[in-house]
């Protein structure tokens, strides 16, 4: 490995880009309705589900390092060391997560469990299992 960590974006499937470009795009339709009636501040408001959806889009991501994986969604985080990790499992749950697609990896660890969509799943299992080569594996790849 070239450097300590490896980043990895989210997946973006079908049904969750049409949720956020329909989401961006009444956002923006309301947003330019109230400012063509003079509201700005209306305007202003309506367009905040847009710049939360595109912030949402852009800053979901999973960083692998020797020894922790961090999770980035929004202005929430989590970070898990690997040595807690003790399964991976292929999902398609819907329950909200740091995942921007239905082709899901459920990681499970001592303390809880999160649900990601790595866009490059089988180096993203790499890289987990370096750092924990014991993790067990139910589906994914």
């Amino acid at each position: 490995m070239a450097s300590e960590e490896e980043r990895f974006t989210s997946e973006v499937d079908i049904f969750i880009g049409t949720v956020f470009v329909a989401a961006i795009a009444v956002s923006s339709g309301i947003a330019v309705f109230e400012a063509s009636a003079g509201r700005r501040w209306s305007a202003g408001l309506a367009l905040l589900p847009a710049l939360l959806v595109i912030a949402n889009w852009i800053s979901t991501s999973y960083v692998v390092s020797r020894d922790t994986l961090r999770i980035r969604c929004l202005s929430f985080g989590w970070t898990i060391p690997l040595a807690t990790i003790t399964s991976l499992r292929a999902s398609r749950d819907m329950r909200s997560s740091p995942a921007l697609s239905l082709n899901r990896i459920e990681i499970v660890y001592k303390t809880g469990s999160v649900l990601v969509s790595p866009k490059d799943r089988e180096a993203f299992i790499r890289a987990i299992r370096r750092g924990q080569p014991t993790v067990a594996t139910d589906g994914v790849v």
